[in-house]
């Protein structure tokens, strides 16, 4: 029995050298505050800085995942552009490499407890006599999170070395290559650690259950691994997270590809020319000259990368109707085509408001509105408006460009006013989803009687806002949306009224008040912002500022 494969302490050691990583990680992130984040920023704004920064980020961090979902958000906030998240991208590969020398000169050269019971001890006093808030505390963490990575790996190596001793390795010689490339691909994605990984790989090697050259193999499969992460990330993402997914998964490829053809000369390099005859650190030089082999080969091609990335991804400019087609050069026109596009938003606002309260989607007739939406689910609408939102800004910022009177210039500063109010209208419903639902699932009848007179009375009147935008011009627009935003204001008196009555037969509790009366207020403020920006698009600039005018289009 004691020449069997301990698991279940293989196991115990891996979740361990996990946990100690997670809680470096977390005491690292706060004990750095924004400073990660800033540098990144400010420190990253061309390739080469991109590539040295990424590096030594993740050298401190030890994360290359925590480093590239990072630069994901920034690009697709387009705090940097992709040619800079690329140079970043490459570093983190490298600096991921110093966990594998860390481990490699003190976890298999010194005598572990020495390092792990001090280390343990320490960060666990500091975490318990200081606050959360106090930097103290976090260093204790780190200090904590150290002593139980290295008590994973003696964990994990403990229990590989007694089956290691007896394993006859020449009856795996059969084996292909690429099924160990395999195997480092699926353990790493699994564990989503690169770096534990490689310790996992080390402790095989170090007891001799594994070849150097097939150490170097299962390495080689982790490097493509380590990019499920940001892999999942990018899924639901942008399309500018999507085209940085796929730059780290072709950089890890072809740069395991070209590891992989290399594997030998590479090996003898570092075993000749270096001289570096332990296996240990062989195999750690090994993860470090071909991560910088990669960047030796894509660097010289970032910018071309750079520029095919940017052409993967690209969702169909559907988001536009009308200002696509028209030049800003040329404000009259630009001032109707934005007029129409705002038009469009104030109609899909409408749909997704719509849709929040009945979960169905609706059918315009008006020409150009026919499909609203690229998609019927409501989160992804919703980033689709703010998208079109950013884009009529940006249009809106091109036409100020260029000579404009000052009617013109009052009518661009009205048409975004009504964007504004509009997104504010999806927005205030957006805001109580959670309590439509909740609404939806009750099985308490009051409660159920009180949220279908709210959704009778609401659905109501987004069909007369519905038959307003449908409806050819007439003389009578001004006093239409009048008559929509008193009949919204006596709404909102009446669904207040009838939640005291339920309140006075004691029906409710408290919260259940609270939270009936937040859906009627901003069902309220929601409708009303939106027919503020139907007055803004549909009526003329004089009328538009009459309406707002008046005293009670209830504020």
């Amino acid at each position: 029995m004691e020449n069997e494969f301990d698991y279940w302490q293989f196991l115990a050691g891996l979740g361990v050298f996990l946990f100690g990583m997670h809680y470096m990680e977390i005491a690292l992130k706060n004990l750095a505050g924004r400073s990660f984040k800033k540098f990144l920023r400010k420190h990253t704004n061309s390739p080469i800085k991109g590539i040295l920064g990424g590096a030594g980020i993740t050298a401190i961090l030890q994360s290359s995942s925590v480093v590239s979902l990072m630069v994901m958000a920034f690009v697709g906030a387009r705090i940097i552009n992709m040619r800079s998240a690329l140079g970043v991208i490459f570093g983190s590969n490298l600096g991921t490499t110093v966990t594998g020398w860390i481990v490699a000169y003190i976890g298999f050269k010194f005598e572990l407890n020495e390092i792990i019971l001090p280390l343990v001890a320490i960060g666990a006093l500091l975490i318990v006599m200081f606050s959360k808030t106090d930097e103290i505390y976090d260093t204790g963490r780190f200090l904590f999170g150290f002593g139980f990575l290295f008590l994973g790996l003696s964990w994990m190596k403990v229990s590989i070395e007694f089956y290691a001793a007896n394993i006859d390795l020449s009856q795996y010689d059969y084996l292909n290559d690429y099924l160990f490339v395999f195997l480092g691909l699926i353990l790493t994605a699994i564990i989503q650690s690169s770096s534990a990984m490689i310790v996992i790989t080390l402790s095989a090697l170090g007891v001799g259950a594994i070849t150097l050259e097939v150490a170097s193999i299962i390495v080689i499969g982790s490097n493509i691994g380590t990019t499920i992460t940001i892999i999942l990330g990018a899924i639901k993402g942008t399309e500018s997270k999507k085209q940085l997914a796929l730059g780290h998964v072709l950089f890890n490829v072809i740069t395991a590809c070209v590891a992989l053809v290399l594997l030998h000369p590479i090996l003898w390099f570092i075993t000749n020319s270096l001289t570096l005859t332990d296996p240990l650190i062989a195999l750690v030089a090994f993860h470090t000259i071909f991560n910088l082999l990669g960047i030796i080969l894509f660097f010289p091609i970032i910018g071309k990368f750079a520029d095919f990335l940017e052409k993967r991804f690209l969702q169909k400019e559907a988001d536009t109707e009308f200002i696509n087609k028209v030049s800003p050069e040329i404000p009259v026109a630009a001032l109707e085509a934005m007029r129409n596009e705002g038009k469009r938003f104030c109609s899909m606002v409408l749909n997704l408001n719509r849709q929040a309260i009945t979960e169905k989607n609706i059918s315009f007739s008006v020409r150009g509105m026919v499909k609203l939406f690229q998609t019927n689910n409501y989160d992804d609408q919703y980033q689709e408006l703010k998208k079109l939102e950013g884009e009529l800004i940006d249009y809106s910022v091109h036409v100020q460009d260029h000579d404009m009177n000052e009617a013109e210039k009052l009518e661009i500063q009205s048409l975004l006013h009504g964007l504004s109010k509009g997104m504010q209208s999806a927005k205030n419903v957006k805001d109580i989803i959670h309590n439509i639902k909740d609404f939806e699932s009750t099985s308490d009848e009051s409660k159920r009687i009180l949220y279908t007179n709210l959704r009778n009375e609401i659905t109501l009147l987004q069909d007369k806002m519905l038959h307003f935008m449908e409806t050819e011009l007439t003389s009578d627009r001004f006093e239409e949306l009048v008559s929509l935003s008193q009949e919204n204001y006596h709404l909102h008196q009446s669904l207040i009224k009838q939640t005291y009555e339920e309140v006075k037969a004691d029906k409710l509790s408290n919260a259940e008040i609270a939270t009936f009366l937040n859906l009627n207020r901003e069902f309220y403020i929601s409708s009303k912002a939106l027919i503020h920006a139907m007055s803004d698009f549909w009526l003329s600039m004089t009328q538009s500022s009459d309406f707002g005018k008046l005293p009670n289009i209830h504020n």
